[in-house]
């Protein structure tokens, strides 16, 4: 079994309501998951990953047990990245770094009708251009409405937050947001933001915050590299899954060792080209830090021969 997973929804409240103060989140705990969290999962019609793609969310569900052979939920990612392979699962992508557009434009999709909203949440959303947010954000809004109609159709609507969400640079913004999701709609998330004190009240400071953010969504140029928190469990060293487009502007080959720089440090990988993803794009799987974890998507460098490409 994966010894990463999604933190529970009774154990996590404390450690989230004294990591928010920094910023930073441990997700992924499979020990931390309770019975009430493991349960609501295992009932949900529909779930929505935010944040996980839909190449590891099948170890997110082997690692909470025998899923498929639980319920048959409608599975929707959102991420980044487009598995080829998973055919199974409705996949949608949104621009790397547009996490808090992301977020923003759920809110606004799910609870923006809500009467009993605050008022800040009204007046935020009352100011809201849309269509731009969606633009920015490499988000259709035919799209937004596919994932937003199939949610609030579903009986037990289920959202997972991954850590692209939980480890932004505005992460306390986007948990704030996420938590009027979960207190004014019917869908449960893991984790469970709503409970915890510092997300409970989005105030006029945190508006003034995001409005600006939302005005300079950056653009993703470049080669990226996706960390995944999910390990393939065969595999006994590093390997970096990527396109071809990412191997011929990285200058790398097939079956090679390459350097990859994470986090200031030299991370030694195996070079494995694959098919299932898409543009300038490569997954790193089989390493994590001993460190705080961070944001998962990284621009892609390499050390070569004490300098660097990328």
């Amino acid at each position: 079994m994966n010894n990463l997973a999604a933190k529970g929804v009774g154990n996590m409240a404390k450690a989230m309501d004294e990591s928010l103060s920094d910023g930073a989140m441990w997700l992924y705990d499979l020990e931390g998951l309770d019975k009430s969290a493991y349960r609501a999962f295992f009932q949900s019609d529909v779930v929505l990953a935010l944040g996980a793609g839909a190449f590891e969310f099948r170890a997110l569900m082997d690692s909470l047990g025998d899923f498929d052979q639980s319920v048959q939920a409608r599975v929707l990612c959102l991420h980044p990245f487009v598995d080829s392979r998973s055919t199974d699962i409705e996949q949608y992508q949104y621009e790397v770094g547009a996490e808090l557009g992301v977020i923003t434009l759920l809110l606004a999709a799910l609870v923006g009708a809500h009467s009993q909203l605050p008022t800040v949440a009204m007046e935020f959303l009352k100011d809201l251009d849309i269509g731009h947010i969606a633009s920015e954000s490499a988000l259709a809004e035919e799209e937004l409405g596919n994932i937003t109609h199939a949610l609030q159709q579903a009986q037990s609507p289920m959202i997972f937050i991954g850590e692209g969400f939980l480890r932004h640079k505005y992460a306390q913004l986007i948990c704030k947001v996420v938590a009027i999701i979960e207190m004014y709609s019917k869908i449960a998330f893991i984790p469970s933001l709503a409970g915890i004190m510092q997300c409970q009240k989005l105030d006029s400071s945190d508006v003034e915050q995001i409005l600006q953010a939302l005005n300079n969504i950056p653009e993703s140029n470049g080669a990226f590299v996706y960390l995944s928190p999910f390990d393939e469990e065969n595999l006994v060293a590093p390997v970096l899954y990527a396109t071809k487009m990412f191997l011929r502007l990285l200058h790398l080959e097939q079956g090679e060792q390459a350097r990859l720089i994470v986090d200031c440090a030299e991370v030694a990988c195996a070079i494995k080209q694959v098919e299932y993803l898409k543009g300038a794009t490569a997954v790193l799987k089989g390493w994590h830090t001993q460190r705080e974890r961070f944001y998962p998507f990284i621009t892609a460098q390499f050390a070569q021969n004490g300098g660097y490409n990328g």
